[in-house]
């Protein structure tokens, strides 16, 4: 009896490891929905097929290209992703390019960001300051890697609007109907 066990055991250690290699080696297609030119859109993965529940949204570029996405509430009770955060791995090598950007940048950082180390956040921050003087840094104690949005709570949001108001106040004024839209709706929801 002990025989089987073992078989079982060594098979499903076996199991995993190869689950593993291809979750490693495979993750940049579970992340990524590619989309070749000239090819419908398709998208096989969509919040109403895994029972999420969300709203569409549809966005315009400045340069007047609609598009859509997904609003997906999240549940506070999910503290983010912490299984295989030692796998997760990046093709950009973005330390050696944010010196490069010319644009304002925002930095947002949980300090408890579990997947981007906050030391990260900050090399990043000091390497853009030094070629950028728009770059602002701000950072959340409590703030994980999916849940710093919610954890920052109206500082988050409004260092986001101090951001924009300061470097794309032409955004406000093409935006104004937008917004009173958005008032409208809060006030009938209310």
């Amino acid at each position: 009896m002990s025989g089987w066990l073992k078989v079982l055991a060594y098979g499903a250690g076996g199991v995993a490891v190869v689950g593993l290699a291809a979750l490693v080696a495979l993750q940049e297609r579970l992340v990524y929905v590619p989309v070749l030119p000239g090819l419908a859109r398709a998208y096989p993965i969509t919040p109403a097929r895994l029972r999420l529940s969300y709203e569409d949204v549809w966005l315009r570029a400045a340069d007047g290209v609609r598009l859509h996405s997904w609003f997906i509430r999240h549940s506070p009770t999910c503290r983010g992703p912490k299984l295989l955060n030692c796998v997760v791995r990046s093709p950009w090598s973005t330390l050696d390019i944010v010196g490069e950007v010319k644009q304002p940048i925002l930095f947002l950082s949980g300090l408890q960001d579990e997947l981007v180390p906050p030391s990260h956040m900050t090399m990043l921050y000091d390497k853009a300051v030094e070629h950028n003087r728009n770059c602002r840094f701000v950072d959340f104690p409590s703030g994980m890697h999916m849940d710093t949005w919610m954890s920052g709570g109206d500082r988050y949001w409004r260092a986001i609007q101090l951001f924009l108001d300061q470097y794309a106040p032409e955004v406000q004024s093409r935006d104004a109907s937008f917004k009173s839209e958005i008032a409208e709706d809060d006030e009938a929801a209310d």
